[in-house]
């Protein structure tokens, strides 16, 4: 079952940086770098749970792609023979609370003479995660086709019976290209799978693992490497839109570049190889500061390289900036807002509070709850004060659309069980990109009903990130979520009787009040109560 834990303020300060940190310039132009595309994206979550309590709960599944093995493949061979022992690097299961990142063992590493090119092994007879649930899974062998060592791939496989595993490739009758497959390398006697190249089945369906490292398997004989490396942060968001990362590298890591961009960009194979040949070095150890380029989320993609240059892995962290004009908000009252986000994930219900909310005034229809967890009876005694934290907090809705509206990436301001958490949308990934078509055919947009004043979102399509959990990997999981706004008691419908007498305002796209606009800059003006694009001339 999952569990709800509510943490210390202690938690809440902030470390002291004892040297002077590293400085990341931001990247002006987005050229080269892709964002995904809707239909693609794998919406379930595991749940935040320990792996014990995965096993015992209704999240453990039994049922998984895996196919019945036919006549003549490596799984019916007879004649598999040991090589010797090998060393795994786990990250699988580590998506579950207990079981850390960047373990090793070693393990017994047998090939096929009839099936040359293929190895298998127990991943889990012995181990740190055998230990953990009490003994080791001797049957459930993982079986990896290296014939080709630029294009490796392994079989489905349901680990200790109850988790079912499987590579991101055409073989796994996944519906997918080769460009877009998750195949490993051999590469110096290292079998090698990168970050989100395998998923795990959990009762909601599939969802990526491989988060962290990616999979790596050290045949006999072949020097052990560890390439690991991370970038973390303690909050989401920081004083002057500033935020600072640690670093840390394995031994083997002999450089790192990075990227900082605003927007979200996820890590992936084209991605990574775009930072490795333009991103900014920095140092292996030590201390990072980002400061955000624009309102809202902002990423910073980084890999580690060899001492050859060649990547060997990355990752992507993100954090936001908050360049809101307070001035361009105003209330309109109080509404209810019905919580689906943490309920989700956790052992909660959805509780609906009453809240603060304003609307834009030069983007009528785009909202935003003001501290919206601090009436919540379980998490609203751990949300950040104003005064503690420097700033509010805000859920950001944009209902410009009625059929396509979306929750805007943003901090939350609550300390939840795995650290500060932060939400984000589907649609928000592709609202305003070449791509919107396809994510409301996907059914990643929200709706708005004026009658009613209500805004409604479906179920899955709203995602969750806590900074202790998966290094805040923002993970599918909501039901029930909505919000009701204040009545106006008409007010929307006063129209002012002249506005050409009323004062003229500009606004940049983000709502930021411009005070003079360049020739050829698209504005938002605003003169009364008219508010309209327009091109300055």
């Amino acid at each position: 079952m999952r569990k709800l834990y509510l943490f210390s303020f202690m938690a809440l300060a902030a470390a002291s940086v004892s040297a002077a940190p590293q400085v990341l310039e931001v990247t002006k132009s987005a050229e080269g770098l892709s964002i995904g595309t809707p239909g693609t994206e794998i919406t379930a979550s595991a749940g935040r749970i320990s792996l014990g309590e995965a096993l015992s709960s209704e999240s453990a599944s039994t049922t998984g792609r895996h196919r019945l093995p036919s006549l003549g493949s490596p799984e019916t061979a007879t004649d598999w023979t040991s090589i010797g022992e090998g060393t795994y690097l786990e990250d699988l299961l580590t998506i579950y609370s207990d079981v850390p990142a960047n373990q090793m063992w070693t393990v017994d590493v047998e090939t096929s003479a009839s099936n040359p090119g293929w190895y298998r092994f127990l991943p889990y007879a012995s181990g740190p995660v055998a230990e953990l649930l009490g003994s080791g899974d001797t049957q459930n062998y993982l079986y990896i086709n290296a014939s080709d060592p630029d294009k490796v791939y392994g079989l489905d496989f349901t680990a200790f019976n109850s988790f079912p595993m499987s590579n991101y490739v055409p073989e796994s009758e996944w519906p997918i290209s080769a460009d877009e497959a998750g195949y490993g390398t051999l590469v110096d006697g290292c079998i090698s799978f990168g970050t989100r190249t395998w998923l795990i089945g959990t009762s909601q369906g599939y969802t990526w693992t491989t988060e962290n490292t990616g999979l790596k398997l050290y045949l006999p004989g072949a020097e052990v490497k560890d390439y690991s490396i991370s970038l973390s942060a303690e909050d989401w968001c920081g004083t002057d839109n500033q935020v600072n990362f640690s670093i840390n590298a394995g031994s083997d890591i002999a450089s790192i570049k990075a990227v900082l961009i605003g927007g979200e960009y996820p890590m992936n194979e084209g991605n990574a190889a775009y930072v490795a040949q333009k991103g900014q070095e920095l140092s292996t150890s030590g201390t990072l500061r980002a400061t955000a380029s624009e309102h809202g989320i902002n990423s910073l993609l980084y890999v580690g390289l060899d001492a050859d240059g060649n990547l060997q892995s990355q990752d992507v962290v993100y954090f936001f900036g908050d360049y809101e004009d307070d001035a361009d908000w105003q209330s309109i009252g109080t509404g209810k807002f019905t919580e689906g986000i943490y309920a989700a994930n956790y052992d909660i219900d959805n509780e609906t509070m009453d809240v603060t909310v304003e609307e834009s005034i030069s983007q009528p229809g785009r909202y935003r709850i003001v501290n919206p967890y601090i009436g919540h009876s379980r998490l609203g005694e751990n949300c950040y004060s104003d005064e503690t934290h420097g700033h509010k907090h805000y859920i950001y809705i944009d209902a410009t659309v009625a059929d396509r509206v979306f929750i805007e990436a943003s901090p939350l301001g609550v300390y939840g069980p795995y650290g500060p958490g932060a939400v984000n949308s589907y649609g928000a990934k592709y609202a305003g990109t070449e791509v919107e078509d396809q994510a409301k055919e996907a059914g990643y947009f929200g709706t708005f009903n004026a009658e009613t004043r209500t805004i409604t979102y479906p179920d899955n399509k709203i995602l969750l990130g806590e900074l202790e959990y998966q290094n805040g990997a923002f993970l599918a999981g909501n039901t029930g979520t909505q919000l009701v706004l204040p009545d106006m008691g008409g007010v929307n419908d006063i129209i002012a009787d002249d506005n050409s007498n009323a004062p003229v305002e500009y606004f940049n796209l983000q709502g930021v009040r411009v005070a003079n606009p360049s020739a050829g800059q698209l504005v938002i003006r605003r003169q009364g109560s008219e508010v309209t694009k327009t091109i300055i001339r």
